[in-house]
């Protein structure tokens, strides 16, 4: 399986990890560096990408979503737990 960190810095970074979503990676996409509003449209983007292939979305932190196909399972109590011991909490 592949899992692929990104964090963009435009909106035309996010078409190259839609494709790489619907080729059936998972993706951490970290927003940090863009603005909020940058952040919603990403976030729209994606979600639609994700809602069309039956992907699933989990929140990690604030600023990191991960995105990940159906035929990925998400254990999300492992990712609370790695979360925080990877954010130092």
């Amino acid at each position: 399986m592949d899992i692929l960190v990104r964090s963009p810095r435009q909106f035309s970074d996010v078409r190259e990890y839609a494709d790489s979503l619907m080729s059936g990676a998972t993706l951490m996409v970290s927003f940090d560096a863009v603005d909020s509003a940058m952040k919603n449209r990403i976030f729209d983007y994606l979600n639609g990408v994700s809602y069309i292939i039956g992907a699933t979305v989990s929140k990690v932190s604030e600023n990191l979503l991960m995105y990940a196909p159906n035929h990925v399972e998400v254990d999300k109590e492992a990712v609370k737990k790695s979360a925080r011991s990877w954010l130092g909490r």
